[in-house]
């Protein structure tokens, strides 16, 4: 960062947000500074995709977990992982799925996780993890879910174009 920021409107909605999700966001800070309003344009792209969910929040946050830990190995994993307890995911289940132990998730939770993973990486068996998700939850969760997914990957590539990605071999999450 390039100097102590005054209190705006837009550094207090980043001060919030990073209580919320356990991490700091100081690439937020570097946005707002170079380009005022620009962080909070992201906070409204959250939003905009978490409004009228029509899956519940423990699947939404799973699919994100998985979009991240294939997209990114730092503070994003560690933000939907805060996300995905919050949400109410046991941490039994969220350490089972970032071990890849999805045999031990329930079903709907496993759905999720693998779909994010699945989009994120490419995955051949793409089609086949959305068509499993369609059938238990619906069209409309599909695309809410293809939304949230995206904006979860969105973040990790905002941060590497920024210069505030870190390269890591593993992600060290704290369950």
């Amino acid at each position: 960062m390039h100097g102590k920021l005054p209190e705006t409107p837009e550094l207090a909605a980043i001060r919030a947000r990073e209580t919320t999700i356990g991490v700091p966001l100081d690439y937020q800070r570097d946005m707002a500074e170079a380009s005022p309003g620009s962080a909070l344009r992201l906070q409204e792209i959250g939003r905009l995709v978490r409004e009228n969910q029509s899956v519940p929040e423990p699947v939404a946050m799973m699919a994100a977990l998985g979009a991240t830990t294939a997209e990114d190995c730092g503070d994003c994993v560690q933000i939907y992982v805060n996300l995905a307890l919050k949400a109410g995911v046991d941490k039994a289940m969220v350490k089972a799925a970032l071990e890849h132990r999805y045999s031990d998730l329930p079903t709907d939770l496993k759905l999720g996780f693998c779909f994010g993973r699945t989009v994120s990486e490419n995955d051949p068996m793409l089609l086949e993890k959305g068509q499993a998700l369609e059938a238990r939850f619906g069209r409309k969760a599909l695309v809410d879910l293809a939304l949230v997914v995206a904006l979860a990957r969105f973040y990790p590539t905002v941060k590497r174009a920024l210069g505030h990605s870190r390269t890591c071999a593993e992600a060290k999450v704290k369950i």
